[in-house]
């Protein structure tokens, strides 16, 4: 009986979607169907931070940078994470300059370094460094892994999210323990507790 022959490029093309979220972690339709269920977000804020990221992204790529720049972002709660490389500090302060201007920008976070775009190796380093990182925090009962953004360069690791400042600094401490990591720099949403109100009598 002649073997049949399997189309090759969804397996290719489907590798680097699930390396670039938790390779150490299968990742099943119905966890990626349930993501904005799980959310801490409103509906409604998930949507804004996505057509907030498409703006912003759109803004960088016009903005005439310097082909030696490398930028990327990172939305949350309307608060703009940057990171990458910048020829100089021009180059940096213009970036944070341009998302400024985009509509719907909430606060900059400029953690853009001067220097070199790291290499292919790196970023390999950096993807498999930030899944580590996703999958001890699945596994860890103590944190929930959808209220957390996790964005990895050059060893650094930067956190965003909406949590409680002890849930923040929990998982702050976790994420340092972890081989690898160099720095961790946080740019959290702090929740709102309600205060509690004592018992009548």
């Amino acid at each position: 009986m002649p073997m049949k022959n399997f189309p090759l490029l969804p397996l290719i093309f489907l590798f680097p979607l699930v390396s670039g979220c938790t390779p150490a972690v299968l990742i099943t339709s119905a966890s990626i169907a349930t993501q904005t269920a799980t959310d801490p977000r409103s509906t409604g804020r998930q949507i804004d931070d996505g057509t907030l990221t498409l703006r912003v992204s759109h803004a960088i790529s016009s903005a005439g940078l310097p082909p030696q720049a490398r930028v990327t972002s990172t939305v949350y709660q309307g608060d703009v994470l940057l990171t990458g490389e910048a020829p100089d500090d021009a180059t940096r302060q213009a970036a944070s300059e341009t998302v400024n201007s985009v509509s719907g920008v909430r606060h900059i976070w400029n953690e853009i370094r001067t220097g070199s775009p790291v290499s292919t190796g790196q970023k390999v380093n950096d993807a498999w460094l930030a899944s580590d990182i996703r999958a001890r925090l699945l596994l860890n009962r103590d944190t929930r892994l959808a209220d957390i953004k996790v964005v990895t360069e050059n060893n650094e690791v930067f956190l965003m999210g909406l949590v409680t400042p002890e849930e923040g600094l929990h998982v702050t401490e976790l994420v340092s323990r972890i081989s690898g990591v160099t720095h961790v720099t946080t740019a959290w949403v702090f929740k709102r507790i309600p205060a509690q109100i004592p018992p009548a009598g």
